[in-house]
């Protein structure tokens, strides 16, 4: 796509964003190698061809989208939300106000934090969280147009990140380890 916009545009990438490309490109090399090592895991483990996938699948399914309505579900459970959470003000001169009390912008204050502790051990959300911060936006979480401020440079982004990037990177080499050493103690015979 690059090599087809740019001479359309007329422009390239500035240095800074080139950067962000690459960082891109390799943190997204090495989720997708994260998925490929566990498959291979699954795959030394299971006998059959067909249950490695379904492993593989299910796992997949279960971090991408289970685990945040899970997640969703325990801090609902947690944290109830309190019976008052708009305040209606009156206006002559203009349209009804409504803003949030202060006991209901703490619980969902509480409820975000509890979800994002769960959601820590799910390598998709941490790619996820890898890329709204290289790319210096806060995403879809943030509230109307400033949710989409840029927040943050390459450098400060790694910095911060530096964590979920050593998690996919560990977990990569975990699984991959793991594999390995199970292959070489399968016995391994001619028409198995």
């Amino acid at each position: 796509m690059c090599g087809i916009t740019i001479p359309l545009l007329g422009f390239g990438p500035t240095l800074a964003e080139l950067s962000k490309i690459l960082v891109l490109a390799t943190v997204t090399i090495v989720y997708l190698v994260f998925w490929l090592s566990l498959g291979m895991l699954f795959s030394v483990v299971a006998k059959k061809t067909s249950t490695s996938i379904l492993f593989s699948i299910a796992t997949w399914m279960f971090f991408a989208i289970v685990l945040s309505i899970l997640a969703s579900a325990v801090a609902g459970a947690l944290v109830p939300m309190p019976s008052s959470d708009v305040i209606v003000s009156e206006s002559e001169e203009g349209p009804t106000r409504f803003q949030m009390t202060e006991e209901f912008r703490d619980a969902m204050t509480r409820r975000s934090t509890i979800q994002s502790t769960i959601l820590r051990i799910s390598p998709t959300n941490i790619y996820q969280n890898i890329i709204n911060d290289v790319l210096g936006v806060r995403g879809f979480g943030g509230m109307g147009p400033q949710g989409f401020e840029r927040t943050m440079s390459l450098t400060e982004a790694l910095a911060a990140n530096w964590a979920n990037i050593a998690a996919l990177t560990v977990g990569l080499v975990v699984c991959f380890a793991a594999s390995y050493m199970m292959f070489l103690r399968s016995e391994i015979r001619p028409g198995d």
